[in-house]
């Protein structure tokens, strides 16, 4: 980042670093891509899923174990930074409707 690495790049499933590092929980790194731009709180990945839908689904999935304490504060964090809690995905469900489910 301090090189200006392009925070924007997607992969094939048009998955940028934050939705990956939402997948998977990773709060510290979130933080850091969000402090230097706020707005990649709102890329979709190709199924329409945002870093929020993504850490709310890791929620969860985890919920009858220890693992899901990493997502609630990468749903937090996402949440303070403005993410869109009401956009949808291909199924049209919300990132509350992927934290249910």
């Amino acid at each position: 980042l301090e090189q200006g690495a392009d925070m924007t790049l997607a992969d094939s499933t048009k998955s940028t670093p934050l939705i990956l590092a939402a997948g998977h929980g990773r709060t510290e790194a979130m933080a850091l891509l969000l402090a230097k731009d706020p707005s990649l709180a709102n890329a979709a990945n190709e199924c329409g899923w945002t870093p929020l839908h993504l850490a709310a689904h890791g929620l969860e999935m985890k919920k009858s174990s220890v693992k899901n304490v990493k997502f609630l504060p990468a749903v937090r964090l996402l949440i303070e930074a403005k993410a869109p809690i009401d956009a949808v995905d291909e199924d049209t469900r919300t990132a509350l409707h992927r934290a249910a489910v």
